[in-house]
């Protein structure tokens, strides 16, 4: 992704040759972005500041997306911005999708449950405790775009003890690690296409499903941009569970229910220590293969 602003391209030559993995990492993500529209460039970049440096770049690329991204009318999914396409054809209504949900220990405690108490109340089908819970966790969620994939891809990993560990590494949800506090509690939320297309809807959003981009998220060397040929954005993996690519979605906001909860538990297991590039360079190798790409991107080295 090329700026506007030939002054910002020298920016982002700059940032990208720092030799820390990390910053060249979310450097090259601006980089290598195609699904980012020309409209919505020009949006991001009418709104920015100066950034002289890539320091003053990565504080914009974040305040954006704590302002009009993670918010409850997000520019991912607005029309006038052309969203990027998730896939082309219709979708299975009755597709099942799945996202990992950090249970917070501030709202347990706000209505007064422990994490096993939640559990029990779910193993129980305890409405009261449940509905209690979901009530004031929907209240406290914004319209921020969903990451999401779809269950069937993650079959294999939810067959086994370890599969929020698994699903945790597969996703590459980074920030879940566990530390001094002890394992991170989640719930694996379920639902269908069907349900994701009437919350947009409700929300007046042509746009229910759309590819994630590097400007939806926080600048982050856990995020890899997936070329246009392929369908999907795709995840990258932190290690554990299958290799493959793992198709990886935006949708809307979707008010949660007793019914979507699929299973709760633990991820235990800290994350890494991670070879940055050697990662990076692996994921890039699997893109550029699955997507017929060889020019894609461009190896760290």
């Amino acid at each position: 992704m090329l700026f506007n602003d030939v002054n910002r391209n020298v920016v982002l030559d700059t940032w990208r040759a720092d030799s820390a993995p990390c910053e060249r990492a979310k450097a090259d993500n601006i980089y290598f972005e195609e699904r980012v529209s020309p409209a919505r460039l020009r949006h991001f970049e009418a709104l920015a500041p100066d950034t002289p440096s890539p320091a003053s770049l990565e504080t914009w690329q974040t305040e954006y997306c704590t302002t009009y991204v993670q918010t409850d009318e997000p520019d991912t999914f607005r029309g006038n911005l052309d969203p990027s396409p998730l896939v082309p054809g219709l979708l299975d209504l009755d597709q099942r999708i799945a996202r990992l949900e950090r249970v917070p220990a501030t709202l347990l405690a706000e209505v007064e449950l422990t994490f096993e108490q939640l559990i029990r109340g779910f193993n129980e089908d305890n409405h009261a405790v449940l509905d209690v819970f979901l009530q004031r966790w929907n209240a406290r969620r914004d319209g921020r775009p969903a990451f999401a994939a779809w269950k069937d891809e993650l079959t294999d990993d939810l067959r086994l003890p370890d599969w929020a560990d698994r699903i945790r590494d597969r996703l590459g949800l980074a920030h879940h690690d566990p530390g001094p506090l002890g394992p991170v509690p989640v719930m694996l939320m379920e639902y269908d296409v069907a349900s994701v297309l009437r919350a947009a809807a409700n929300h007046g959003f042509r746009n229910a499903f759309v590819s994630p981009t590097v400007i939806d998220s926080l600048p982050s060397p856990w995020f890899f941009p997936s070329p246009t040929g392929l369908a999907y954005g795709r995840t990258m993996n932190l290690g554990s569970g299958t290799p493959l690519l793992l198709a990886e979605l935006l949708h809307v906001r979707m008010t949660y229910t007793r019914n979507h909860i699929g299973r709760l538990g633990e991820i235990e297991r800290k994350v890494g220590p991670v070879d940055m590039r050697g990662l990076r360079n692996h994921h890039l190798a699997a893109l550029r293969h699955a997507a017929r790409r060889p020019d894609f991107g461009e190896d760290m080295g």
